[in-house]
C-alpha cells in the first residue's frame, strides 16, 4: 500500500502457498483513514476485498482473475 510518495505503508511477506486474499485482512484492517486507492495483483481479486474497499470509498486497482465472469473496472 503506497502513500502519495509511492512508498509502501505496510508489507506482508508470506510463503508461496498462502492465499493473498486471506492475508489481505491484516493489511486492510490497518489502512490509514486517508487511503484513496489500493493497488494489488490478481491474487487480491475477491468480492470480499472489493466490497470492503468500496464501502470505504477506496479505489481498487486490482486486475480481475482470469476466471471471473465480470467486467469490473480495475
Amino acid at each position: 500500500m503506497p502513500r502519495c510518495n509511492h512508498r509502501p505503508v505496510r508489507l506482508y511477506l508470506t510463503t508461496g502457498l498462502v492465499s493473498d486474499c486471506k492475508e489481505a485482512d491484516g493489511l486492510l484492517a490497518e489502512l490509514p483513514s486517508e487511503t484513496e486507492e489500493i493497488i494489488g495483483d490478481r491474487g487480491h481479486d475477491s468480492n470480499r476485498i472489493r466490497i470492503f474497499l468500496s464501502n470505504r470509498n477506496i479505489i481498487a486497482c486490482i486486475p480481475l482473475k482470469r476466471n471471473r465472469n465480470s467486467n469490473q473496472d480495475h
